[in-house]
């Protein structure tokens, strides 16, 4: 996941639209999938896939349509802090114009 993420980020580096290609929102739409309503784990290898799910849509850096999937995991108090604060870190090569909704 983090290998096929940081191609995601470097293709898009030089193409300013790539979160409208098909190609890239079908791989940003999986690592969300993964993440479910708001990163609660039922066992510990779900736990690892969202965990690493997380980092990949960090690497991306184009995740747009997961902010508030993302938003909600942060702010889930039932899951672990390690999942919580890896979902703020996804955020961390978004553009600055993307809504984190950081109010709570």
């Amino acid at each position: 996941m983090l290998s096929i993420s940081t191609m995601v980020y470097r293709y898009c580096r030089d193409n300013r639209n790539c979160d409208t290609e098909p190609e890239v929102d079908g791989i940003i739409r999986i690592l969300e999938d993964n993440l479910r309503y708001n990163c609660k784990a039922q066992s510990d290898g779900q736990h690892d896939l969202i965990l690493m799910s997380l980092k990949a849509i960090g690497n991306t850096g184009h995740a747009t349509r997961a902010v508030s999937t993302i938003n909600r995991c942060f702010r889930n108090q039932d899951i672990s802090v390690e999942i919580r604060i890896a979902a703020l870190q996804a955020f961390r090569r978004m553009a600055c114009v993307v809504e984190v909704g950081c109010a709570m």
